[in-house]
């Protein structure tokens, strides 16, 4: 048994990173030093993603095969959630649902990468099982936001806000993920492979449900900082626009600033 070492294979999984840092240095609208702390929720995510991953080889047993698949998923899943608050502000006055297909083809497009620059270009049935699992994730989040945004439409407040996304997260993926469950036993059944669900209906709910609290959990840096900072608290703002959110006018200003330079 040989193993082989390639220096281009050590790097491959840093294309994604590289979108990350073209984004932030190539749009015009985040030529601005206040654009780095873009840096904090992704080293918050990045931290979280570790602790759990020690979690789980302690206490369950996680192999590492599985860990370096959900780590294409997490750096997917972060780099994407970066890049729609780089570009938000691109977003504004749109329909709200098209901004939730935008934001999610964002993600998507970052996952691609993720994938690709990991895993190369192999698709298989592992591809396809963890296309399926991100697609939950980042369609049950970017619902989460605008749902928790249509609670809070009578009054903003940043804690509401959060308390109301988590709930919608848990939902959403806990939802969607027996949809899915659903669907594929349906399928599977037509064509003469009879798989029952049934009488697993509350593991899925609950499969879902502890998935949705982890996409939460990692979900929660970025809308942190999009609502506490004035930069992408203005971006924030204008996908948004809630009656009683406070408008974080250097925000908007920057924004402004930035149009009439690209103009």
């Amino acid at each position: 048994m040989t193993a082989s070492w390639r220096l281009v294979d050590q790097f491959s999984g840093l294309a994604v990173w590289v979108l990350l840092a073209a984004a932030i240095v190539l749009l015009k609208e985040n030529r601005n030093r206040k654009v780095l702390l873009i840096v904090l929720p992704v080293i918050a995510v990045n931290l979280l993603w570790i602790g759990i991953k020690l979690l789980l080889a302690s206490s369950a047993g996680m192999p590492s095969g599985s860990a370096a698949l959900f780590d294409v998923l997490v750096a997917g899943f972060t780099v994407g959630a970066a890049l729609v608050l780089l570009i938000a502000g691109r977003f504004k006055g749109m329909n709200r649902f098209l901004i939730v297909l935008l934001a999610a083809a964002v993600m998507a497009a970052a996952f691609a990468l993720s994938y690709i620059g990991s895993r190369g270009l192999v698709f298989g049935g592992e591809a396809i099982q963890l296309s399926i699992f991100f697609g939950v994730i980042t369609v049950a989040a970017m619902l989460a936001l605008v749902l928790a945004g249509l609670f809070c439409r009578r009054h903003f407040g940043a804690v509401k806000f959060a308390l109301w996304l988590g709930a919608w997260c848990v939902l959403l993926c806990a939802g969607m993920l027996l949809s899915v469950a659903l669907t594929v036993a349906l399928v599977m059944t037509a064509l003469g492979n009879h798989m029952s669900v049934w009488g697993q209906i509350g593991k899925f709910i609950f499969a879902g449900g502890t998935m949705g609290a982890v996409v939460y959990v990692f979900l929660l840096p970025f809308v942190v900082l999009a609502i506490s900072s004035d930069l992408f608290g203005g971006r924030f703002y204008g996908c948004f626009r809630r009656k009683g959110m406070v408008i974080p006018q250097a925000g908007v200003e920057a924004d402004v600033a930035n149009d009439r330079q690209t103009t």
